[in-house]
């Protein structure tokens, strides 16, 4: 199985970025956790104030309820890859429904930064398409700059690839921008809209 990641921001208390790593080798699943941090000396601080053991236990607890939040969202998640205008693209589909709900994640972010919190209440109600945009998360990069626009003819390049003819779009930040784009480009896939500070 290939790696899963999370890459979050603490901004509460000590800030750093971590990231979380999920390998399946041999019928067992490793985690490996790395934490970046502005300076040594603030992870000096860092660890001398909370105790590496105590940080690392609050956030392993943080990752147990996440991770138990996403899989009481209506049972199964499929993920996977689709190769969409030069790129290879990640995706994940949640919950049952008819017409999905398409929600794009903010600059910079992934599908967990921008909806860890949100996807699991909003898979109990429908089916919902979680998607990472070029050069975010798993999703790999190609030559040449990014654009809503191009960000918004890669979804729907993915929706014709996933057989999906028409959806809800919730687009956050950055991806509120994106989702602006797919209207205006391709509004024959839009049913209805919900940018959210684009």
């Amino acid at each position: 199985l290939p790696i899963w990641k999370i890459v979050y921001e603490h901004l509460t208390g000590p800030k750093f970025t971590a990231t979380v790593e999920f390998e399946s080798r041999g019928g067992q699943t490793f985690l490996t956790w790395h934490m970046l941090f502005r300076s040594p000396e603030e992870f000096i601080q860092t660890v001398k104030t909370y105790g590496a053991d105590e940080g690392l236990k609050q956030n392993l607890e943080k990752l147990g309820r996440y991770l138990g939040a996403r899989r009481s969202a209506g049972g199964s998640m499929e993920s996977g890859y689709a190769p969409v205008n030069g790129i290879r693209m990640y995706y994940e589909i949640h919950g049952k429904g008819e017409m999905p709900l398409v929600l794009i994640h903010g600059g910079g972010s992934t599908i967990e930064t921008s909806f860890g919190q949100l996807l699991p209440m909003l898979a109990r109600k429908r089916r919902v398409l979680a998607v990472e945009l070029q050069a975010h998360g798993r999703t790999s990069d190609r030559e040449g700059p990014e654009s809503f626009q191009q960000d918004a003819d890669d979804v729907a390049a993915l929706l014709e690839h996933l057989g999906i003819g028409k959806a809800d779009f919730l687009g956050f930040s950055n991806g509120g921008s994106t989702v602006l784009q797919i209207a205006i480009r391709h509004p024959e896939v839009v049913g209805k809209l919900v940018p959210i500070s684009g």
